[in-house]
């Protein structure tokens, strides 16, 4: 919608004739001559460079912001440690000071008053533990309107003690029983008195050595280990009774076989016969043998041998430890467990080898 034309130009031609005369003052845009604010001139930086000044700033001020926070901080901390040190000395001051007028009982019924646990008022006193300000003051407050108790004897002490350490187990009752009469017994020179036994009641007990013992707990292990021993030991102590050296038991590898009874020391030991000579086997096989050893087994087979698939036979080749490959005669000795001896010819004795 078009103006209305102004009537009036006279107020037009007055400004035209002062700005012939006068040069007009330009404000720039967004100034305020009430204030005298002038913006700033327009950026010479590109819009990408705008926007990285932008994130610049941004993070120096958050940087900023960060390094201020962290020093509040440690102030903070340091300033609560003083406080909380303060704390600390002054409820070590107060529990020092009610210690020292305190008797038999008076913490307990502090830490009760309280309402907290006498281990917590202990660390306490001794600075390992921190009250806050509230209990603080609350200590302070029952602390110096405690009344005290009135102080108790040493020797009632120690009774106190005694009286609340004594157990009202019936073991112990029992234990504490048994060893008042032992001593009894003891004084009065005897050897058994009754007493009761955990297991069998009232019971007879054997005094011996000091100790005392139930005579059925006793009895009760006695049969116990009797029905423990292999029947191998029962035999061996029934052949040491007769005065045998051997006997018939079973062996867990031979099954029935002989065994043999030797003494070890003061105590008898006994041994599969069997057993005991596949060790003695196992034992000279792996010994390492002599020329002579080996000679000797040599020839004691060769003429085990010869004799057996020929009796007539009494000649065989065999080494000599002196003569090396020679001729051997066979003969006949009843005392070996074999019956048959051998002996070089070239030796011209009839020396064993």
């Amino acid at each position: 919608m078009l103006s209305a034309p102004i009537k009036d130009q006279s107020l037009s031609l007055e400004v035209e004739q002062w700005l012939q005369n006068n040069k007009a003052t330009v404000i720039p845009r967004g100034a305020s001559t009430a204030t005298g604010w002038t913006p700033p001139p327009p950026s010479e930086r590109t819009p990408k460079e705008s926007k990285k000044r932008i994130v610049e700033v941004n993070q120096a001020v958050k940087a900023e912001n960060a390094a201020k926070k962290a020093v509040a901080k440690a102030n903070y901390k340091a300033q609560k440690l003083l406080a909380d040190q303060k704390t600390k000395r002054e409820a070590v001051e107060i529990m020092k000071a009610f210690k020292e007028k305190a008797n038999h009982g008076d913490v307990g019924r502090l830490a009760k008053i309280l309402g907290i646990a006498r281990k917590t008022l202990s660390n306490w006193a001794c600075g390992a533990g921190l009250p806050d300000q509230k209990k603080l003051e609350k200590l302070k407050l029952e602390v110096s309107r405690f009344e005290f108790k009135e102080p108790i004897p040493q020797k009632e002490k120690r009774k106190i003690r005694d009286r609340e350490k004594r157990s009202k187990n019936p073991e112990v009752v029992r234990r504490r029983d048994l060893a008042k009469r032992k001593k009894q017994a003891i004084d009065a020179g005897l050897k058994e008195f009754s007493a009761t036994c955990a297991k069998h009641g009232l019971t007879t007990y054997m005094i011996a050595s000091g100790a005392a013992r139930c005579q059925k707990c006793r009895t009760d292990q006695q049969q116990e280990r009797a029905s423990k021993i292999s029947p191998n030991l029962k035999k061996m102590q029934e052949c040491i009774k007769d005065g045998a050296d051997s006997f018939i038991g079973e062996c867990s590898k031979h099954g029935e076989a002989k065994f043999y009874v030797n003494k070890s020391g003061k105590n008898h030991v006994y041994r599969c016969d069997l057993c005991r000579k596949e060790a003695y086997k196992k034992q000279n096989e792996k010994k390492v043998l002599t020329d002579e050893q080996r000679y000797r087994r040599l020839n004691r087979e060769i003429a085990l041998t010869m004799y057996a698939a020929d009796p007539t036979n009494r000649k065989f080749i065999g080494m000599c430890i002196k003569h090396g490959e020679t001729e051997f005669y066979i003969k006949m000795e009843k005392r070996l467990p074999s019956g048959v001896a051998y002996a070089c010819k070239a030796c011209k004795n009839n020396v064993k080898i």
